[in-house]
């Protein structure tokens, strides 16, 4: 699929460029026509280009993901829970996601999301261990999207789970990103 889009951007460009060169190389009746079209083309590309970057700047990893990216990569690898967008940086820092952005391409997809669901949700310890050890889950990263997202308090869900019981401690926790081990007895 990647391939065949950029197989079909490069196509794209190359059609572009060609009609761009024809465009410049036709007789003009009239000078200015071909001098407005030139600065209409130009601006295009100039508001086009800022908005890409304005874009970029404020897309993802921001530097405080990178840390947490860098800091999970340092563990060994093993199997961790977020929310679906941060499977990406998971996998990345050599970990395995439970799901990510592509769920519906893993096993039982509609399990896992009903699985997840229950984890985040309810504060229930034996079906949150039960559904942990179904995933072999080591490690849980919450960040501040994921907080506001899924929880209106720290006592709700799995936040309550983490914070007031035995089975999870904290390893990592800066500018509201929290990385939690789960405490095994192997």
């Amino acid at each position: 699929m990647t391939e065949s889009l950029v197989i079909l951007n490069l196509l794209l460009a190359i059609l572009a460029a060609l009609g761009l060169i024809k465009l410049f190389d036709m007789r003009w009746s009239n000078h200015q026509y071909k001098s407005f079209i030139t600065l209409i083309f130009l601006l295009g590309l100039v508001f086009s280009s800022i908005s890409q970057v304005n874009h970029l700047i404020d897309s993802m990893p921001d530097q405080e993901t990178l840390e947490a990216i860098d800091y999970l990569s340092a563990l060994d690898p093993s199997v961790v829970i977020s929310k679906p967008e941060n499977g990406i940086w998971i996998n990345f820092a050599g970990h395995q996601s439970v799901i990510d952005d592509n769920y519906l391409f893993s096993p039982n997809p509609e399990e896992r999301y009903n699985d997840l669901n229950n984890l985040y949700y309810y504060r229930d310890l034996t079906n949150s261990t039960e559904i942990i050890n179904k995933y072999n889950v080591k490690y849980i990263w919450i960040d501040p999207e994921m907080r506001d997202r899924l929880w209106d308090s720290d006592t709700e869900g799995l936040l309550f789970i983490l914070q007031y019981t035995k089975n999870y401690y904290t390893m990592y926790n800066r500018d509201g990103i929290q990385i939690w081990r789960v405490n095994r007895d192997d």
